[in-house]
């Protein structure tokens, strides 16, 4: 489990195939503090597995299923990664609940500049629409983020100063893919309410499960 706020924008040092699997290892100085090997790492919103360690890098592994599914197919030598070490007890959620379970990927449309921010516009899979809600929170490549807007295709967040320079979103382009994490608390209203149709939640429906 993770909580969306980024320790750490590292730089991919070495790729290598083994197996049919992906390594990459990753340089770091401040998330490998937290790791052993077999410890949970979430690389750009992804949940993988730590399988070799040393004082100032780690290796990854991943399928070819989460190449497939994720952003991380399309990573080379020195690309930069968002990085955060699985949730302990004694630590601050600041973020929200994030399981490391990527659900799709959306599309960077619009960029645009306002005053030190930035308005970063994304188109979702038309799958996920009923799960992103305005002011609700989502994962993109792992960082928890605020709802700004949102129509019937894409959706926009407001990046400040202070994510653009302790993420990779500041290098992303329009055309890029980015991986999204819904907030795993739509994903359990709707298995409560009984998974309805495509015209979403009811308020009744939440009144009569004591939710409101």
């Amino acid at each position: 489990m993770f909580t969306g706020i980024i320790q750490e924008k590292a730089k991919v040092k070495n790729i290598k195939k083994s197996s049919g699997k992906t390594i990459f290892m990753i340089e770091s100085k401040k998330a490998i503090k937290n790791l052993k090997i077999g410890s949970s790492i979430a690389c750009n919103g992804a949940c993988l597995t730590v399988v070799n360690l040393n004082k100032n890098e780690f290796e990854v592994e991943a399928i070819p299923e989460t190449l497939k599914l994720t952003n991380l197919g399309s990573l080379k030598i020195g690309s930069y990664i968002n990085l955060e070490s699985s949730l302990r007890l004694k630590d601050e959620l600041s973020g929200h609940i994030v399981l490391g379970h990527i659900d799709g990927m959306g599309l960077v449309l619009k960029i645009k500049s306002e005053g030190d921010s930035i308005l970063m516009t994304i188109k979702y899979p038309l799958d996920l629409g009923k799960y992103i809600a305005y002011k609700g929170s989502i994962a993109i490549d792992g960082i928890s983020l605020t709802i700004a807007k949102i129509t019937n295709q894409d959706f926009t967040v407001a990046l400040i100063p202070h994510t653009l320079e302790v993420t990779t979103l500041l290098e992303r382009k329009i055309g890029d893919m980015v991986n999204l994490e819904i907030d795993v608390v739509a994903r359990y209203l709707e298995k409560l309410i009984g998974g309805r149709d495509d015209k979403g939640v009811r308020l009744l429906d939440l009144k009569d499960k004591g939710f409101v």
